[in-house]
């Protein structure tokens, strides 16, 4: 009994056998979970796949930020009757018709889509960098931001906020 009181008093001197922080224990700075590696493993390979293709990712968006046209080529049957348009896909044909090489057996159209204005948006912002949004307040608590009215809890009666959500949609229109 009496040699359980004294290891008693001599662990409670000892502070390692109590909890609290120790030299050495833990997560050290800058560590990271094993999740966070592995998604930065994963978009590290991500990269390289895309990087490998950037070119071609940016003649394809480039094509959508002027618009697209399609040539289609409409061929005859045996009774001469028209068959369905086909779009022309092989690049020596495209160029041979564009030249006025091709012969006059075959009827064919060019059709165009309109341009992307995500992608205009997304080449200016990667040369120019992304446009600043001015973000405006009054003394009554409301924020707009570019077409939307952050209205606080105390204004938030407005018949505009259909949601809810203390946000509604002001259409560009200052208030």
């Amino acid at each position: 009994m009496e040699i359980d009181k004294q290891q008693n008093l001599e662990n409670s001197k000892n502070n390692s056998s109590w909890g609290g922080s120790r030299k050495g224990a833990g997560r050290h700075k800058g560590g990271e979970n094993q999740s966070t590696k592995d998604k930065k493993a994963s978009k590290k390979e991500l990269d390289k796949k895309i990087l490998k293709s950037v070119d071609q990712l940016y003649i394809s968006q480039m094509m959508l930020a002027r618009g697209c046209s399609y040539l289609y080529r409409i061929d005859k049957d045996a009774k001469g009757n028209n068959k369905k348009p086909e779009l022309v896909d092989n690049r020596q044909e495209i160029e041979e018709y564009l030249r006025g090489e091709i012969d006059a057996d075959s009827y064919y159209f060019i059709t165009t889509e309109k341009p992307d204005n995500k992608a205009i948006d997304s080449m200016i912002d990667r040369v120019f960098g992304r446009a600043t949004q001015e973000i405006q307040g009054d003394i009554s608590g409301n924020i707009t931001i570019e077409g939307f009215n952050f209205i606080t809890n105390e204004t938030n009666n407005s018949t505009n906020d259909k949601t809810g959500t203390g946000v509604e949609e002001t259409n560009g229109q200052d208030n």
